[in-house]
């Protein structure tokens, strides 16, 4: 089976994540893939693609290996799709821009703190940051986004929220728990600064 002048099957396979405290096992899509044969949370299921445009994210699928081959459609925007990041980030500023009024704090966060599905921003006070964070959870609920995996030097923006909304920092090879989390390459440790962590090598 084969892809059409209005249509295109996205090759997938799975992709085992043990480390992961969430998503042990993920779906990759590749979407780059020559035509042949046929990651906010879930931050790009959450945005609904046209009914038109649907054509061009087809797969094939079976439960088991005795199952019949069926067609199906990718209805949201999909990980691996080129135009996968532009659309969710698009689809947030837009987001922003309608509720700007109703939470302007974090309409200005969306529009400069954003890192794909990352979050990172700071402020001057615990009360401060409060605020904030009850703006962007309500912002972001407003277009069926769920936040979570929080973070914080500050404990008081972090403990009155469920654990599974916290993020999950702990030392692997130990199991102990550590005071910082990793976005971007920078450690983000408990206190109030931004860390490297460096793995010099011998040149000799």
């Amino acid at each position: 089976m084969g892809t059409t002048a209005r249509s295109y099957y996205i090759p997938h396979h799975c992709v085992q994540k043990p480390d992961s405290a969430i998503s042990k096992l993920r779906v990759v899509f590749d979407a780059s893939a020559k035509c042949a044969n046929a990651d906010v949370r879930q931050m790009f299921r959450q945005i609904s693609i046209a009914p038109d445009d649907r054509e061009f994210q087809r797969i094939i699928w079976r439960s088991s290996s005795d199952d019949a081959l069926k067609d199906y459609y990718l209805n949201t925007v999909t990980y691996g799709v080129c135009s996968a990041p532009f659309l969710a980030i698009r689809t947030l500023l837009q987001l922003a821009s309608d509720e700007q009024s109703r939470f302007p704090r974090a309409a200005a966060v969306v529009c400069s703190d954003i890192y794909m599905d990352d979050i990172v921003t700071g402020c001057d006070s615990v009360q401060d940051a409060l605020e904030l964070q009850e703006q962007l959870i309500k912002l972001l609920q407003c277009g069926q986004f769920e936040l979570r995996k929080w973070a914080s030097n500050a404990l008081p923006l972090i403990e009155h929220l469920d654990p599974s909304f916290r993020q999950d920092v702990r030392d692997f090879d130990s199991g102990d728990s550590v005071a910082s989390v990793k976005f971007l390459g920078l450690q983000l440790p408990s206190q109030d600064v931004f860390s490297f962590k460096v793995k010099p090598t011998d040149r000799t």
